[in-house]
């Protein structure tokens, strides 16, 4: 998956000491936020002056990707106790992303109040790990000595695992989710972690294998099927990801925030059409999530609406922040510019992704099959050339490179890129033809046979399916019937010109070749 959509990423909530709070964790840990949020209700009744509970429901919010609310009860938290710990960790989290140096504050903040209380710790360990980006190191920090104050904590381990795992030492990460398993082999959330390692690793299979063993533990652990989706997504197995990911929903709380969260994966599959199904019944009701209007212009974009693309695209820069765009959105307005004839405004727009992302090279795609369309071909080429420079290309791109090369009369680099296409398909003729056809022409006397080699593996390969390859064959069969006349070889001109004739009857080139076969010696 990219980075378009921020699925929550609940590493499992960390365990606490007070007892009435384990059916919550369970829940939180399942992504049932609604009954998290009921058993955080009854214990606020019985409790209502207790700010450590006002932490744990703004906590709630918080992971449910609502954090004007977890505010709210980060902050009634420590009207209850300016020494709520946990308030000062909640209050840096909201705080972290649009203000840093306050966001750091408050975690300092609830470090001195309690300098030995290793749910404080852990709570900061676990802001680190469901970043978009987790801060690994930041996170292996404060989980290590959450973790050491309290040795017998197996969440801390799990967690502390995956604080590893993000630093990029998975071999750590697997140590400790294996102490875990040996002490607590029923734990579904230790067999999902061990598979997501798997699943970073692109080892698909032990992934799968340990996403089943999960299961096979408790299959109410709901995100180990979004992982499942995840793993049959990137094996490009879109039925199994979206039977993979209907369980999840079914399993975690259902609302609009999961209708979307579905709407997002469908789109990542490329079930562009379903997703604006769900998106505009989403729209329709008002969803107030912006990102409705990113994924619904990209899908539109994707099924070739680009009128509703472009106002879709409208719509979300008008809701969205500007520390909210990213360079994909550039990129998508750019080529809806494209489509809806506002060229400057789209080459602005693909210009503006490649200098936020350098991985966005593939926007001189756009640029060069633009260029050629509007025919300013060297401008076509020169895009061409850095979108291959960053070894993004595949055989259509040489291939379509090669093709402008060639009406460019740039036929050394034609065929170069012909080679390109060659080496990527070897087994399909078109390449052996266009390299033929580039070398012609770098040899027009045909004095060298430059293009002889590659007419007659294009004659192997195409003769397979002679009906769809007649023209070609012709053009091939021409060319050796024409180089065997020029170098003497009147028996194999004769040959090849007889077969131009069997392919093509009434051919006027092979008629006049014969005329003047007749003459040789």
């Amino acid at each position: 998956m990219n980075h378009i959509i921020k699925f929550a990423l609940i590493l499992g909530a960390f365990q606490v000491i007070a007892q009435d709070l384990k059916q919550m964790n369970y829940f939180v840990e399942r992504e049932m936020f609604a009954k998290a949020k009921l058993e955080v209700q009854v214990l606020l009744k019985k409790e209502p002056s207790n700010a450590d509970y006002h932490f744990y429901m703004g906590d709630i919010y918080f992971k449910n990707d609502q954090p004007d609310s977890a505010r709210y009860w980060f902050m009634e938290g420590l009207k209850k106790s300016e020494k709520c710990a946990l308030c000062y960790v909640g209050m840096g989290k909201v705080s972290m992303e649009n203000n840093p140096t306050e966001g750091k504050a408050n975690f300092d903040k609830a470090l001195s109040t309690a300098p030995k209380d290793h749910r404080v710790y852990a709570a900061i360990g676990d802001y680190w790990l469901n970043l978009e980006k987790p801060e690994g190191k930041k996170a292996v920090e404060v989980l290590s000595k959450a973790s050491e104050m309290d040795t017998k904590n197996l969440t801390y381990k799990m967690l502390l695992g995956d604080a590893h795992r993000f630093a990029a030492d998975g071999s750590k990460g697997m140590a400790l989710y294996k102490e875990v398993l040996a002490k607590d082999s029923m734990n579904p959330a230790v067999y999902w972690r061990i598979g997501k390692l798997y699943l970073g690793a692109k080892n698909y299979e032990l992934g799968k294998e340990n996403f089943s063993k999960g299961i096979e533990k408790d299959a109410t652990f709901s995100p180990i099927y979004r992982e499942f989706g995840e793993l049959y997504y990137k094996w490009r197995k879109y039925d199994k990801a979206i039977e993979q990911y209907k369980k999840y929903l079914s399993l975690r709380d259902k609302s609009d925030d999961t209708d979307f969260r579905f709407a997002s994966f469908l789109f990542l599959s490329k079930n562009y059409k379903e997703s604006l199904t769900l998106l505009n019944s989403l729209n329709q009701k008002g969803y107030p999530n912006p990102v409705i209007h990113r994924l619904m212009a990209y899908s539109y974009y994707e099924t070739k609406e680009y009128n509703n693309a472009a106002s879709s695209m409208n719509a979300f820069w008008g809701k969205i922040k500007g520390d909210k765009i990213n360079a994909t959105d550039y990129e998508y307005q750019g080529k809806i510019h494209l489509k809806t004839g506002k060229d400057s405004l789209g080459i602005l727009s693909l210009e503006k992704a490649i200098e936020l992302d350098s991985n966005k090279k593939e926007a001189y795609k756009e640029f060069a099959e633009f260029y050629n369309e509007k025919g300013q071909t060297d401008k076509s080429l020169s895009c061409y050339r850095k979108y291959l420079a960053s070894g993004k290309g595949n055989y259509n791109d040489y291939y379509s490179f090669g093709k402008i090369c060639m009406a460019s009369n740039k036929f050394g680099t034609a065929d170069s890129a012909f080679a390109k296409v060659i080496d990527s398909r070897p087994e399909l003729p078109q390449g052996y033809l266009w390299r033929a056809r580039a070398n012609g022409n770098l040899d027009p006397d045909s004095k060298n046979g430059l293009a002889k080699p590659y007419y007659e593996k294009y004659i192997e390969i195409g003769s397979k399916d002679a009906a769809k390859n007649k023209d070609g064959l012709v053009e091939a069969y021409s060319y050796l019937g024409s180089y065997y006349i020029d170098t003497k070889d009147k028996a194999k001109a004769s040959e090849y010109w007889n077969l131009v004739k069997t392919t093509d009857p009434g051919n006027k080139a092979a008629l006049e070749a014969d005329k003047f076969l007749k003459t040789m010696k």
